[in-house]
């Protein structure tokens, strides 16, 4: 994921269907999106990626408080385009980074 890929995570993170699922739910900004890539991203807390399905991004997946030595972190992930949930892209990708 680069900075460049914020509008798409804006844009489905104040989805209200997607944003209803997770904790954190404040409204998404450019600002609070370039926070996160600074804060995590830059610093290695965090690995972030965007999902896409053929050339169309689709969602997001993360882990971040990445802890190598237990090998251990938070695992998260989203299909923010409704038009390509319930269609076993997730459990893919979820296979591929955790599997």
């Amino acid at each position: 994921m680069t900075l460049d890929d914020s509008p798409y995570i804006i844009k489905w993170r104040n989805d209200p269907e997607i944003s209803k699922w997770f904790i954190y739910r404040k409204e998404f900004t450019q600002e609070s999106q370039k926070d996160w890539f600074d804060n995590y991203i830059k610093t290695g807390k965090a690995v972030q990626y965007i999902i896409y399905y053929k050339d169309s991004p689709v969602g997001s997946a993360y882990i971040r408080d990445i802890d190598p030595e237990n090998r251990k972190g938070e695992y998260g992930i989203f299909i923010g385009e409704t038009g390509f949930q319930h269609k076993g892209i997730g459990s893919c990708v979820a296979e591929m980074l955790i599997g």
